[in-house]
């Protein structure tokens, strides 16, 4: 396992906690969803077809940090720089959440893979994230990036995003995505980003990974309902079970979900 300076420390609480279990071990939150330690602390990387040290870079950047055309970047999954020849530098990048991001830049024709599992609630709503891109050629199944939703054997239950020939932009500043993914409160998942470039350059950037949940209402870890009866709280889609009764069933913080 690669060893990572962790520098902010709540996330090295949060980090410590997971460890026991290595970094597969799955939390209720994205843990450095926002690569606010300067590293892949809490992720799994990977990269392969073929297994090539040199073929692409895993790299983070700071808010407002240029890079230029053949400058070294620190790639995190082999542990070594590497030039950066992207025909997008020299740029500035801009992080819409805090003051690190995560980059990927190809030097040549690979399948690269950022993951981390997830255990999501009962109030679990939506996966969010900012993403922004730049292929240099067209898409297609050896030209793409795309986001999946996998079971713990890798396995691809839902493809979220993914770029399609003739209906995708081949550029996009950075955007914010959102997916519903109620279909798996309480379950276990992995969220996984892949980009498969074998045409030509395809540059990323990654940034603000959470998971967005439903409001509880007023006063529901108390076991109130604050006046509430029959309608359905701000925020929630169903009515918690006993909600109208005044009664939280049990339930502390969250609610149950009919």
């Amino acid at each position: 396992m690669f060893k990572y300076a962790i520098k902010n420390t709540a996330l090295a609480a949060a980090f410590l906690a997971v460890s026991a279990g290595g970094l597969q071990a799955a939390t209720n939150e994205f843990l450095n969803g926002s690569f606010e330690t300067g590293d892949y602390t809490g992720w799994q990387l990977d990269e392969y077809s073929p297994n090539v040290s040199d073929f692409g870079t895993w790299g983070i950047v700071q808010n407002n940090q240029q890079v230029n055309y053949g400058e070294q970047l620190f790639d995190y999954f082999d542990q070594v720089f590497l030039p950066a020849f992207s025909p997008s530098l020299p740029k500035t990048f801009s992080t819409p959440d805090g003051n690190y991001m995560a980059v990927q830049f190809q030097l040549s024709g690979q399948t690269h893979r950022l993951y981390q599992d997830v255990t999501l609630s009962q109030r679990a709503k939506k996966l969010s994230f900012d993403m922004e891109y730049a292929s240099f050629s067209d898409f297609g199944d050896d030209q793409k990036v795309a986001v999946h939703i996998r079971d713990l054997n890798d396995n691809i239950l839902e493809t979220l995003f993914v770029t399609v020939e003739g209906a995708s932009p081949y550029a996009t500043p950075m955007i914010n995505y959102a997916f519903d993914i109620t279909a798996y409160r309480g379950q276990t998942i992995r969220v996984d980003i892949e980009l498969v470039c074998y045409r030509f350059f395809f540059d990323l950037a990654l940034d603000n990974f959470k998971i967005e949940k439903s409001a509880v209402p007023p006063g529901w870890d108390k076991g109130l309902k604050n006046g509430w009866v029959g309608d359905i709280p701000p925020g929630l889609e169903t009515l918690p079970e006993g909600f109208s009764f005044g009664k939280k069933e049990g339930w502390g913080d969250e609610y149950n979900p009919q």
